[in-house]
């Protein structure tokens, strides 16, 4: 039981060094593109261009896979006559 507790312990130890390391590597791509855009943007003015408005809008959520489609509930039952089913059968 106290070895399996230490095994869980040291694996929520690693799983929460990952996360740490991937929350640094995204907090440094964001300073990184913060810089780049910075710099875009005062070489623009040295220039007298600036960026297009729509270049740092974030780009729209992504679409659903899939779409729901809707199903109609109702069953409908054919009559058949008596005549028709027996000849069906024996036929």
């Amino acid at each position: 039981m106290q070895a399996r507790l230490e095994q869980e312990m040291k694996e929520r130890q690693e799983l929460g060094a990952q996360l740490e390391a991937e929350r640094a590597k995204r907090q440094a791509q964001a300073q990184r593109l913060t810089d780049i855009i910075e710099f875009l943007q005062g070489l623009g003015q040295r220039v007298g261009f600036s960026l297009p408005p729509g270049l740092l809008v974030p780009p729209p959520p992504p679409r659903p896979a899939a779409t729901s489609i809707p199903v109609s509930m109702k069953v409908f039952y054919f009559r058949l006559c008596f005549a028709c089913m027996t000849s069906t059968f024996l036929d």
